[in-house]
């Protein structure tokens, strides 16, 4: 499906050109759920010292899978042409 959008945009590419461009949308897509995970787990853990609540890592990283996964599916949405 992302490769489909890759080979119709624009004009006739080379493999290579559209190889690179598949690559840029699913390396963009994990890195925002890895950076959404990374950022809400620290969150977590800062607040799990402060507060002396071991756990809110996990919610930290939970949270942070469910933003980044809700962010990837507008991505998917956004390439495959449907409005959000």
């Amino acid at each position: 499906m992302v490769a489909a959008f890759a080979n119709d945009d624009g004009p006739k590419q080379s493999g290579t050109s559209q190889m690179w461009k598949t690559f840029a949308v699913f390396s963009g897509a994990s890195l925002q759920v890895a950076v959404n995970i990374i950022v809400f787990a620290y969150l977590g853990y800062r607040l799990g010292l402060r507060w002396h609540i071991p756990w809110l890592v996990a919610v930290g990283v939970f949270a942070g899978f469910a933003i980044g996964a809700t962010g990837l599916a507008f991505i998917i949405k956004r390439l495959l042409g449907e409005r959000p």
